[in-house]
């Protein structure tokens, strides 16, 4: 009888460390971005990946926009595009998830010379998507977080 416990108490710790573990994401930079350096230790989860370099707006491999070339904010029909593209993302997180509800959260890798006129319409449209987290992918230095 003892053995059976231990047997069903051992089943069910693998399943909730199999559920609950965490497990790191690599994630490799643009190589054309200058990403922020950080102290932060924390692991990136997974998440719909916009890429905002100095050239062009990248998400999930997809260009969709090259309005960071000339240094300006979106136009209407780019700013609706990202949207558009965004949204399209976060349907398809939402069918891959396991339980059917997917994080509403993006990760944004962006060089760190962009100014806000850029990245502040990506943000936003993120936001105009359903999106409620953003997260930036920083280099990691070597202090510590407090």
């Amino acid at each position: 009888m003892l053995a059976a416990m231990v047997d069903m108490m051992i089943n069910i710790l693998l399943f909730l460390l199999q559920l609950y573990g965490n497990s790191a994401i690599t994630i490799q930079p643009n190589p054309d971005l200058e990403l922020a350096r950080s102290a932060a230790r924390e692991q990136v989860r997974w998440a719909v990946s916009v890429v905002v370099s100095r050239n062009a707006v990248r998400i999930a491999d997809n260009d969709v926009g090259a309005f960071p070339a000339q240094n300006r904010a979106p136009n209407e029909q780019e700013y609706q595009r990202l949207v558009d593209v965004l949204r399209v993302q976060r349907s398809a997180a939402q069918a891959r998830a396991r339980d059917g509800v997917a994080p509403k959260e993006v990760v944004v890798q962006a060089d760190k010379r962009l100014s806000w006129d850029v990245l502040g319409p990506v943000m936003r449209a993120s936001s105009d998507a359903g999106f409620e987290n953003v997260r930036f992918v920083v280099a990691v230095t070597g202090g510590d977080a407090d």
